[in-house]
């Protein structure tokens, strides 16, 4: 398949957009965090709330009500679908 010099600088212009990397200088980032440990293990434990049935709501002694809540349409005019997924990425990998 022949490279398309055009394809790629959307491809580029659209990773802008997303901004996955949210670090302005990752290095730094990377610089200021513990160095690698060789040894670590993976480790399992039980959920906040083992007795936790369905319907009971959050699991976290309703911490969530601390924080502020935000609408989104998904909808919304001019709305790119990226932002939909980075919305449903962030609120499944941040606490």
């Amino acid at each position: 398949m022949a490279s398309n010099g055009n394809q790629h600088d959307q491809m580029h212009d659209s990773e802008k957009h997303v901004q996955r990397n949210p670090h302005g200088n990752f290095k730094e980032v990377e610089a200021s965090r513990p160095e690698w440990r060789e040894g670590a293990k993976w480790e399992f434990t039980k959920t906040r709330m083992p007795d936790w049935k369905p319907g009971m709501g959050s699991n976290d002694g309703r911490e969530w009500t601390k924080h502020r809540h935000v609408g989104i349409d998904p909808y919304e005019e001019g709305r790119p679908a990226v932002h939909n997924y980075k919305a449903s990425m962030r609120q499944a990998t941040h606490k």
